[in-house]
């Protein structure tokens, strides 16, 4: 009976699953309403630096936000995750991994530095010098002074 009981227990309090490909649609549709594009994050539940990287985004959210539409989503739970991560060409790279994409969904720029995956934020000169590169290849209204800010914010360990 125990077995049961806990599968029952699992059941009732899992977070309930999402739908990437359905949301990674409405965020391409809302990326083309309101003329910005789509920073889309593949993550994972229990992975420290995915964690990290979806903090520091909420804290820089205000100024990212005027040219992104943020999209995060777990290739493990959630249903069609997997593939999506594919699609976007994160599977061989690790979480987090991320790219900014046009509302169409075509890539601009992604986390794959010189060094590899450069997913998790921190402040050093290689991740800061990439994270330039994307936020310039891909802004449409974000100044100097602001990309300067966001670069100032990144975390230090």
């Amino acid at each position: 009976a125990a077995p049961a009981q806990v599968l029952e227990f699992v059941k009732k309090h899992a977070p309930a699953t999402r739908d990437a490909g359905e949301l990674f649609e409405a965020a391409l549709a809302e990326a083309m309403n309101s003329n910005r594009r789509v920073w889309a994050c593949v993550s994972q539940t229990r992975c420290s630096p995915c964690f990290g990287l979806a903090r520091w985004m909420d804290s820089q959210r205000t100024l990212l936000e005027k040219d992104y539409v943020i999209y995060t989503f777990d290739d493990v739970r959630d249903t069609h995750g997997i593939e999506l991560a594919r699609s976007l060409g994160f599977s061989s790279h690790g979480v987090p991994c991320h790219s900014i994409l046009d509302s169409d969904g075509n890539e601009l720029v992604n986390s794959i530095g010189p060094l590899g995956n450069m997913g998790g934020p921190d402040a050093s000169p290689e991740y800061t010098k990439h994270l330039r590169k994307m936020l310039n290849t891909s802004r449409q209204r974000l100044t100097d002074e602001e990309i300067s800010s966001i670069l100032l914010s990144l975390p230090t360990e």
